[in-house]
């Protein structure tokens, strides 16, 4: 096969640089027939064009703008078409690898021997078996055969023979028959149960028929202990339990639950029927009404403060009154708010106007704050209604505490305790932080300053005295309300003079002991 390469200027073969620039850019497309197109034929290096591909596709990858790789001196192959391809069977390989040798032709070679079961393996013979190192040769057993033959020969007959174990002349086991079994020590032996045998012989016995027995437990027909002249216990007449509301009387002793229920109903009952229990229900009444008259006079300064920033009143009646009765500032007149709050205060408020930033009210919007206003006045007249009631109520079933304190104060106070018996029966410390509960339990958990009062504070004598000996001052009052609680509850004596008159003694040395210490220290 002709080979068509192209050399350079000293005889070498060209690089591939080299090849590209004698051929130019590689063309690869390739006409329907399998050729390359006949507008741009490709260069080789000597101007001849490469071989068709006839049908075959092509393999390759390349990009149509990449040149493809030099494989040396091989050819690329040819397109022979219907041409027969020659035969190299005779023709011996030529090798374009260089030096390398040709593959080796295994034609001629002669078969691989054949050691089928016509041709013997090699023998030995009296030569030696190769040595395989160290390792010594297998043992020589001479003639002797591998195994034994017995042929015919019977096996022997063992049964003649002693048995294995021999130990010498020790007796065999001893037969004890009647004679009792040898002692173990301090064991005794064991039961000797004479002819009796272990277990009973039946024999040819048939078994029990159980079939008419009656079940095991019958106590119905059994006949009753005799206790001979010792009396029966008398548990009475047998209850007739016909009747229902009968049975869960009786069986109400027993129940447990019932007994709790019964009591739970009969302390509801107390706290609903007791004395004091529409006082409580007042108390607690008076609280809401002053909570909602704050929440709407706080509501109605804010929408007030719209129209009028800089008005401002400390009585909240009057201040609700100018609002219904004037509803914005432009309606103000000086003659009416002189009868409320003096002629000064008037005129300080006339003068406000002048100068005020406050939008301006609708009609709608002035008649929605009268409303507001109305309301709260309102509040404030069921809320001094409702002190009227429990003045009333105090100083007839709290009339000692009411005595010493205010009767709202004293309705306060039995609102706390829950009832008048629980009043009666509270010490002296517990009503004097009666209110303070949160205080008190934090000072028991985590070690605060205990506190010196609770709802007591609210009386003058608490209120008004100094910190130095309010605590001294709460605790003498909580001691004599103790006092007057259990007359009320208990006695009815009315014995309140003679507390109060104790009390201001007490207050008396309170304040002088205070002064002299203070004069002590000045």
């Amino acid at each position: 096969m002709k080979k068509f390469v192209s050399r350079g200027r000293d005889g070498s073969k060209p690089t591939f640089k080299q090849r590209m620039r004698e051929g130019g850019k590689p063309q690869r497309a390739r006409e329907s027939s399998g050729g390359f197109s006949a507008e741009k034929p490709r260069s080789f290096g000597n101007d001849r064009p490469r071989s068709s591909f006839g049908d075959r596709p092509r393999t390759s990858s390349y990009a149509s703008d990449r040149p493809r790789p030099s494989y040396g001196d091989r050819p690329i192959r040819r397109d022979f078409g219907d041409r027969p391809q020659r035969s190299y069977s005779d023709r011996p390989r030529t090798s374009s690898y260089g030096d390398r040798s040709p593959r080796r032709e295994y034609n001629d070679r002669p078969p691989r021997s054949n050691y089928g079961s016509d041709r013997p393996r090699p023998s030995y013979g009296d030569r030696p078996r190769p040595s395989y190192g160290d390792r010594p040769p297998r043992r020589d057993f001479g003639d002797r055969p591998p195994r034994r033959d017995f042929g015919d020969r019977p096996r022997r007959d063992f049964s003649d023979r002693p048995p294995r174990r021999e130990y010498g002349d020790r007796p065999p086991r001893r037969e004890y028959g009647d004679k009792p079994r040898l002692s173990y020590g301090d064991r005794p032996p064991r039961r000797d149960f004479g002819d009796r045998p272990i277990r009973r012989d039946f024999g040819d016995r048939p078994k029990r028929d159980f079939g008419d027995r009656p079940p095991r437990r019958e106590f119905n027909d059994r006949p009753r202990r005799d206790f001979g002249d010792k009396p029966r216990r008398d548990f009475g007449e047998k209850k007739d339990f016909s009747d229902k509301d009968e049975r869960e009387e009786f069986h109400g002793k027993f129940d447990r639950r019932k007994d709790f229920l019964s009591k739970a109903k009969m302390r509801v009952e107390e706290a609903y029927t007791g004395k004091g229990a529409s006082l409580i229900q007042a108390v607690r009444t008076l609280d809401d009404l002053d909570a909602a008259k704050s929440i709407l006079f706080t509501r109605l300064d804010e929408w007030f403060h719209i129209n009028y920033p800089e008005f401002s009143l400390d009585n909240e009646e009057n201040y609700c009154k100018i609002v219904q009765e004037f509803g914005c500032k432009e309606d103000f007149e000086k003659k009416f708010l002189a009868e409320l709050v003096g002629d000064l205060k008037a005129k300080e408020l006339m003068d406000k106007i002048k100068h005020s930033f406050g939008s301006k009210f609708s009609a709608s919007e002035t008649q929605g704050i009268k409303q507001l206003a109305s309301a709260i006045l309102e509040t404030l007249g069921q809320k001094q209604k409702m002190e009227e009631f429990i003045d009333g109520q105090a100083n007839d079933l709290l009339k000692n505490i009411s005595h010493l304190v205010d009767p709202v104060l004293a309705a306060r106070i039995l609102s706390q305790a829950g009832s008048l018996e629980r009043l009666g029966e509270m010490p002296a410390s517990t009503i004097q932080v009666m209110g303070a509960e949160k205080s008190l339990f934090k000072h028991l958990r985590a070690g605060t300053p205990s506190p010196k009062h609770g709802v007591i504070f609210q009386a003058g004598i608490v209120r008004g005295a100094p910190d130095e000996t309010r605590g001294k001052i709460a605790r003498t009052l909580a001691a004599k309300l103790a006092i007057a609680a259990k007359a009320d509850v208990y006695s009815q004596n009315f014995i309140a003079p003679q507390l109060k008159a104790a009390l201001e003694k007490q207050l008396e040395k309170i304040k002088a002991a205070n002064s002299h210490g203070k004069d002590d220290k000045g």
